[in-house]
């Protein structure tokens, strides 16, 4: 009689919750902003000045960018990655998995996107728009086929990857330009030092631990992105810029996206984004705007893709003769 009391509690548990979460899902606002993509969000680099380092760079990011079709619980995106790189974003939080003797990408659990047609887009994109680059970010991988995922990226992108000249990777990202970069794909790597071996794999940090030779920063404290959007944006944002501060540099991404526990990613990031929105907007005119590279979000579009690519416009990064026209770009999803 105990264990069945104890095992209807529990029902009534998973029942509340999902319950919970799908009420809230159905109150998720619709966004009025129109998030087809102008052409020139597939070419926004062109109107970056070829001298500018991708350390100075504003890029927009995207968290966990291979969950299209995921479950409510691990889908952080609903787009391919053409799609997002359509949407002017150009760094992929990457994570693949090895089962039943294909790749995927997956968070936590297996996704239905297909590695090999994630590279077949970043190649197809780079083809089409050779003024672009793009950062692949290999924070996780799984199922202890690590050379495999390697050895595919070299299949399918070739000559495309960005190789690491001089003895110290993180010197050479730090003096990396655009003008050099465009057209390829710099590769960051996240697991353990054996996978370190090939001339185009770029250590980075992992978390809030700094890792020996890493050239990119992207700091991660689950009890800091499991609070409050306020609390996350008003305390733990500048916590992380300030880790920044005092890193030995190179990249650096400002980790956007909350993690949420008892409610769904696309409903939790529905109530995040009008803030997040608002604290890019702002950096416009902040002291802080100096320490800003790349923004990560989840579930990406055009509207978050332009107010981070605005900052562009402050640092005054793009190209004189190109204002106007990179600023009429934006003006199609908010206003400046």
């Amino acid at each position: 009689m105990k264990k069945f009391r104890k095992f209807l509690i529990a029902i009534i548990i998973v029942l509340s919750i999902s319950v919970f979460v799908l009420a809230a899902c159905d109150n998720v606002p619709e966004s009025t902003v129109s998030d087809e993509p102008v052409a020139e969000l597939s070419s926004w680099m062109s109107m970056i000045e070829d001298d500018t380092l991708l350390t100075e760079l504003v890029i927009p990011g995207s968290h966990d960018s291979g969950t299209k079709g995921m479950n409510l619980f691990a889908e952080t995106q609903d787009k391919t990655y053409l799609e997002q790189l359509e949407r002017g974003f150009r760094y992929f939080d990457t994570r693949v998995m090895y089962t039943g003797g294909e790749f995927y990408m997956y968070h936590s659990v297996k996704g239905e996107m297909k590695y090999s047609q994630v590279l077949e887009d970043v190649k197809a994109f780079l083809d089409e728009n050779p003024t672009e680059t793009v950062i692949l970010d290999f924070q996780w991988t799984e199922g202890g086929n690590d050379k495999g995922i390697f050895d595919m990226l070299e299949e399918k992108l070739g000559d495309k990857l960005i190789n690491v000249e001089g003895e110290s990777a993180l010197e050479f990202v730090k003096v990396l330009t655009l003008g050099e970069a465009r057209g390829k794909c710099l590769i960051f790597v996240g697991q353990d030092e054996s996978n370190l071996d090939r001339p185009y794999q770029i250590a980075r940090d992992k978390d809030s631990e700094e890792r020996e030779g890493s050239a990119l920063r992207s700091y991660y404290n689950a009890s800091y992105n499991r609070s409050s959007s306020q609390k996350y944006i008003e305390k733990y944002i500048p916590e992380y810029i300030e880790m920044f501060k005092n890193s030995k540099g190179g990249m650096f991404v400002l980790q956007g996206q909350l993690t949420y526990m008892l409610t769904s990613i696309r409903d939790g990031e529905a109530k995040h984004d009008p803030n997040m929105n608002a604290y890019v907007k702002g950096l416009y005119d902040s002291d802080d705007l100096q320490y800003i590279n790349i923004i990560m979000r989840d579930f990406v579009n055009c509207e978050k893709a332009s107010y981070i690519l605005n900052l562009n416009v402050a640092k005054k990064l793009v190209k004189a003769a190109d204002v106007e026209d990179y600023k009429a770009m934006l003006k199609n999803y908010i206003e400046l």
